[in-house]
């Protein structure tokens, strides 16, 4: 596979996961404004600020962060550059994912343009993210298990440990791990939007019923070996995918699987304790920067020739 084709089709897939992931995200945070507006417009004002930030967007308001054309962190740009990407691998993707990804687009092109945008977010968000969750399927029912495929699969968990990293410190950052004064159900606010910006939320409650408790938290979308968005999972897939693709040569091969090692291992050999011993956003940002290597070395093996 040429070099191009095969950065386009990792940034295609990191372009899909980081649209869908905003949009989650900017959907939980409208929902709870709702709730938080009641509370005080200050704090609201602090949620919406710390989620911007966490998007690297330029926006000020929620409604830019998804239609604004300039802001290259909005999620029209990110599904732009998506498509973009897809338009430069026709001949490697299917036609039915090429077909999907661009009435995505036009359709959250088309809600833009509306003087109803701000009243119809909610709905434009969703459909976002269930655009998403049908290419990702349309990819998986009809595209070639090939290198393009696993390029694709690279993209898409790397960008996802990523996502779930940033949100994990935007929780940690701002709550405690251990109860404040004012009892469980301040403190339950930060962390149910966490469970719910990484679709979580059922999943961790078929495992911990009772009540929401950080550390369990913490360690589900930090180790949880079945929870398709958690640190462990993703990187363990992404390390996966890197073994199948072909040998350039010896020595970068070489260097790859050391940097995809090394982020596996970070992840694989750590418990929640250790975290918090270290504390939070030091383990978080150990694995940002692991991550940020292993990406780096992938891209010096595959796409930088």
């Amino acid at each position: 596979m040429l070099s191009r084709v095969a950065d386009a089709a990792y940034w295609m897939s990191r372009y899909v996961e980081r649209a869908e992931s905003a949009a989650r995200v900017l959907e939980v945070t409208r929902t709870m404004l709702i709730d938080l507006g009641q509370v005080g417009t200050k704090r609201a004002a602090t949620q919406v600020g710390d989620v911007l930030k966490l998007m690297g967007t330029k926006s000020r308001t929620l409604e830019e962060a998804v239609f604004d054309v300039s802001d290259p962190a909005s999620v029209i740009s990110n599904l732009s550059r998506a498509r973009e990407n897809a338009r430069q691998v026709r001949e490697v993707i299917s036609s039915e994912m090429w077909d999907h990804l661009n009435q995505a687009y036009w359709r959250l092109s088309e809600a833009a343009g509306q003087t109803s945008r701000v009243e119809d977010l909610s709905q434009t968000l969703e459909d976002v993210i269930a655009s998403s969750y049908l290419w990702v399927g349309v990819t998986d029912a009809t595209m070639r298990r090939g290198e393009g495929w696993g390029f694709i699969r690279i993209g898409q968990f790397t960008e996802r440990a990523d996502r779930t990293a940033r949100l994990i410190g935007l929780a940690c950052s701002s709550g405690s791990l251990e109860l404040p004064a004012g009892g469980p159900e301040r403190t339950n606010v930060g962390w149910l939007r966490l469970l719910r910006s990484t679709c979580a939320i059922e999943a961790f409650r078929k495992q911990h019923p009772t009540r929401v408790d950080p550390r369990q938290v913490l360690d589900f979308l930090l180790f949880d070996p079945e929870l398709p968005r958690s640190l462990r999972y993703s990187v363990e897939v992404v390390e996966r995918f890197t073994e199948r693709l072909p040998m350039r040569d010896r020595a970068s091969r070489r260097a790859l699987e050391r940097r995809f090692g090394r982020l596996t291992g970070h992840v694989a050999f750590s418990d929640v304790d250790d975290v918090i011993e270290r504390g939070p956003q030091n383990y978080l940002g150990d694995f940002s920067q692991l991550l940020q290597e292993a990406n780096i070395a992938l891209q010096e093996t595959y796409f930088l020739h």
